[in-house]
């Protein structure tokens, strides 16, 4: 049985494991950058923020960034503040939106899917493109 390293589940051997393991990128360096800045965020705080993008719990963030679940949930906390967000899925959300504005390292503004909510018997289709 062949060994698979999968950043989600395996332990890291360090912090640069994780940046390099995905293999699709939906928000660049650059645009964490520009995340980091308009959030006032720390640079753990940014680390934190990038792991839990990635899918990461808790546990493996800490591992990763070598300090206790306990500062992993602090740093959490700091940032659900800061972004005026209850859940990790709500965070996503507002990075995507935000970093959509921005044209990235490879010259391409991000695209965003439509997303549908669904309220009673009907939906609302969402779309950057939708709003203009």
């Amino acid at each position: 049985m062949s060994s698979v390293n999968n950043p989600f589940i395996n332990s890291p051997r360090n912090e640069d494991d994780f940046w390099e393991s995905s293999e699709i990128t939906v928000i660049d360096d650059k645009r964490w950058t520009l995340i980091g800045r308009r959030y006032n965020m720390t640079r753990r705080e940014l680390q934190v923020a990038r792991l839990i993008c990635r899918g990461l719990d808790n546990r493996h963030i800490a591992r990763a960034l070598n300090i206790k679940e306990g500062t992993v949930k602090t740093h959490i906390r700091n940032i659900y503040r800061r972004l005026n967000v209850q859940n990790r899925i709500a965070m996503f959300l507002k990075f995507i939106r935000f970093a959509a504005q921005f044209v990235g390292d490879d010259g391409h503004q991000l695209a965003l899917p439509i997303i549908v909510e669904y309220t009673s018997n009907r939906h609302i289709a969402h779309s950057s493109e939708m709003a203009k």
